[in-house]
């Protein structure tokens, strides 16, 4: 979903004469990066000691992912920029690394210099008491997963769907959709689409793939809500993401795109976009015979948001994609459910707490309570956040289930029961947690990504109380 910086002068090594400080906000609502130059910066580039620094070409970088913080094509005047808590706000420490090109105002340019700087934790988040994690378990390594040419997979989360008796395995595997039959002794049986598009989607989208299906049933139908980008300009790094619906006749052999039913508050083209903007894998439930799928908001402000959610009609939304259309989804805003789910503006879920980066949930049948998983984290640093519902509106404040992990990337994550003919559903005291572990990360996660599996129990004899149900409507 992302590559790295454009073209350009290839950035020096650190010590280059560039320090960096990082002065978190007290409100929690920024952190400001923060540099200086000494005074060999200038001699070295040819540019005279005492002449004033007209301004920057400024990157932030995660690894070997940089964004532009100047991309409006003017020079960055400040020597200092404040990243927004959104982007930021975690648990965990951060290394990130800032990388700028100095003009003087004579006009002399600077090759790229760099230096690291580390975001602290913005959350102290307590070790959850009442579930744990158990061993990891590998399930397909990189060599087996390159050798299948699943070489972008599983690109976001997993779903399942049982068929006849016979339960599939559906994955991103980059763009485009994987398929696969899920063996009781065997992960990945036999692979069926390694890389199949969505048939007719929209023109204007650069990404269309997904995996969170849903099987009716009575007509055995498949529907799959999937994760659409659109690249402005061809810009992969400021990516729009939305919401999309597509439908199987043919047992999940082939999906058609129905349309887009969930999108963010904020236009692709509006100027208040930092940068990415996520909405998630779109997971969903089921709920009194309605479809409730969770998404991350982003305002037009700019402001993004940890876990919002629209809901429709199951019994309409199945009978509207027979017709071949989309209905109406409402987006839950204040207590209520009538805020459009294209365009409309969506209350928070989480509110005061690290960034969700990405997250899956599933429905704890017999304590009756829908479970959420988000990660947490960024580079090389990572843990995992669990959080409980009685209603799927309010939720319980996170905890952290497991350790935290350093020295890899564990950004994607699925759940699922232990019977995967109900996938969204858990009987008894465990979930299955899926991931997506690599050693690099970044846009090289896929030179050494690994699908992973580990048993989250959970404890009901040291649960807290759960959260009321607050009646949303």
């Amino acid at each position: 979903m992302t590559t790295p910086m454009p073209a350009g002068p290839t950035p020096s090594p650190t010590g280059t004469g560039l320090a960096v400080a990082v002065h978190p906000d007290p409100e929690g609502t920024v952190v400001r990066v923060a540099w200086t130059l000494d005074g060999g910066v200038a001699a070295r580039w040819g540019a005279a000691p005492d002449l004033e620094v007209a301004g920057y070409d400024v990157w932030v970088c995660l690894e070997d992912l940089c964004i532009p913080w100047n991309t409006d094509g003017k020079l960055w005047t400040r020597d200092f920029l404040d990243v927004p808590a959104g982007i930021v706000a975690q648990s965990v420490s951060i290394a990130l690394r800032l990388q700028l090109v100095v003009e003087w105002t004579d006009g002399t340019r600077s090759e790229a210099i760099s230096a690291p700087f580390v975001v602290p934790p913005m959350y102290a988040v307590t070790a959850s008491t009442d579930w744990t994690m158990g061993p990891v378990e590998v399930l397909v390594d990189n060599e087996a997963r390159r050798r299948h040419g699943l070489a972008y997979w599983p690109d976001g989360s997993i779903g399942f769907a049982t068929v006849e008796g016979t339960t599939y395995g559906f994955a991103s595997n980059g763009p485009r959709c994987s398929r696969w039959r899920v063996d009781t002794d065997r992960f990945l049986g036999e692979l069926l689409q390694v890389a199949e598009p969505i048939r007719d989607i929209d023109p204007t989208l650069s990404y269309a793939s997904g995996n969170s299906v849903w099987i009716d049933p009575s007509t055995g139908t498949l529907l799959m809500f999937f994760h659409e980008e659109i690249h402005p300009d061809g810009d992969e790094l400021r990516f729009w993401g939305a919401i999309g619906l597509a439908i199987s006749h043919d047992e999940g052999v082939s999906f058609t795109s129905l349309g887009r039913i969930i999108c963010p508050n904020i236009a692709a083209d509006a100027p208040q976009r930092v940068a990415l903007t996520e909405v998630g894998g779109a997971p969903f439930m089921i709920r009194d015979g309605v479809f409730h799928v969770y998404f991350k908001e982003t305002l037009a402000s700019g402001r993004a948001l940890n876990m919002s959610v629209a809901r429709a009609d199951v019994r309409e939304v199945l009978d509207g994609a027979l017709r071949g259309e989309v209905v109406p989804w409402s987006k839950f805003r204040d207590d209520r459910w009538d805020e459009p789910g294209i365009g409309g503006v969506a209350s928070e879920l989480f509110p005061d707490a690290p960034t969700t980066r990405w997250f899956d949930l599933v429905h704890l049948v017999d304590h009756d309570r829908y479970v959420m998983v988000c990660s947490d984290g960024m580079a090389d640093e990572w843990s995992y956040l669990i959080r409980t519902s009685v209603d799927g509106i309010s939720w319980s404040g996170p905890t952290q289930v497991g350790e935290t992990e350093s020295g890899c990337e564990l950004l994607y994550l699925s759940l699922a029961g232990t019977d995967l003919r109900t996938p969204h559903t858990a009987r008894g005291d465990e979930v299955h947690l899926y991931r997506t572990r690599s050693a690099t990360g970044g846009t090289r996660r896929w030179d050494d990504a690994a699908v992973e599996r580990r048993v989250l129990r959970f404890d009901p004899a040291t649960a807290p109380e759960s959260v009321d149900d607050p009646d949303p409507g």
